[in-house]
Parts: C-alpha cells; structure tokens; sequence
C-alpha cells in the first residue's frame, strides 16, 4: 500500500510569521527557498493575501522548486524507508520537461521550513535525500494514487 498526501498547489511568497496557525505540517507548510518564505496548500488558501497556482511550469522555476520541497517534507515526516517520489506533469508538457524534471529532482536536499505555524518547535535544515524519482502523466500519477493509496479504488472510476 502506499502512503499518499494531497495538498493544493497553491503558494504565495510571506513575511508573516503565522505562529500557531494550523493544526499540522499538511495545513502548515511554511518553506524558505534562497531567502525567501513561501506559504503553500491550505496555509496559502487560508492565510494568504493573493495565493496562486502556477501552471506549466519548468522544474528549475522556483515555485516548482517550493512545491516539490513541501512534498519532500510531507513524506520525510511519515517515510522510515527508501524514498520513491512520483512527480506529474500536464500531458502538454509532459516531454517538455521529463528528462530535466528526472535529472534536477534525482538528488539530496536541505530543507528549510518553521513548524511554529503549527505549533511546533524550532528546527534545523531537513536533509532529504531522494532514492528514486519517476516522472509520469499527471493522470498516470492520479490514477496510481487512487489504485495504490487510499481508497484503494478496483476496477473502472472512470465512466
């Protein structure tokens, strides 16, 4: 079985410090790149002034860059073992970018975040390293996570 999470592509570049503001990371995600925080998912969409969703993006722009750390970070938190990361592109752009996408995301990262927004305490640098990346069809990747995840669908859902 696998362990899948989902949270809104949403971000938004803060200052704010949002201390105690969400119930947990998945809610809370607060992620410095370079030397600036953004909020993304529900923390954006909830406390952010002007959220947005980029779209069609390439793996080396920065809000593609804080989405898949946020990622990183959700799974580093519940994974023990190896990590497999599954990342999904548009059919449009799929081509475009799958090669750079593999290259860029197949290695080890240091992740900056603040669990004080959801009331946790001060933390260092998280160093995530990423055993195995597949980039697939956003669809192909919705599709294993409803077969292989919760709710673990058999048989045809789409009509």
């Amino acid at each position: 079985m696998y362990n899948t999470f989902s949270f809104s592509s949403l971000l938004q570049i803060t200052n704010a410090s949002l201390t105690n503001t969400a119930g947990s990371l998945l809610n809370g995600l607060k992620i410095r790149l370079d030397q600036s925080w953004y909020i993304c998912g529900n923390l954006a969409l909830n406390e952010g002034a002007n959220p947005r969703r980029p779209l069609n993006i390439s793996p080396e722009a920065t809000e593609y860059r804080v989405l898949f750390q946020a990622a990183l970070l959700i799974a580093a938190e519940q994974q023990s073992k190896q990590m497999v990361t599954t990342i999904g592109f548009p059919n449009s752009i799929y081509r475009l970018y799958k090669d750079q996408a593999r290259d860029l995301l197949t290695s080890g990262y240091q992740i900056v975040w603040d669990p004080g927004v959801y009331g946790g305490e001060t933390s260092q640098p998280l160093n995530v390293i990423v055993d195995q990346v597949e980039v697939l069809p956003e669809i192909v990747s919705c599709m294993i996570a409803l077969r292989k995840g919760t709710p673990g669908i058999n048989g045809a859902f789409l009509h």
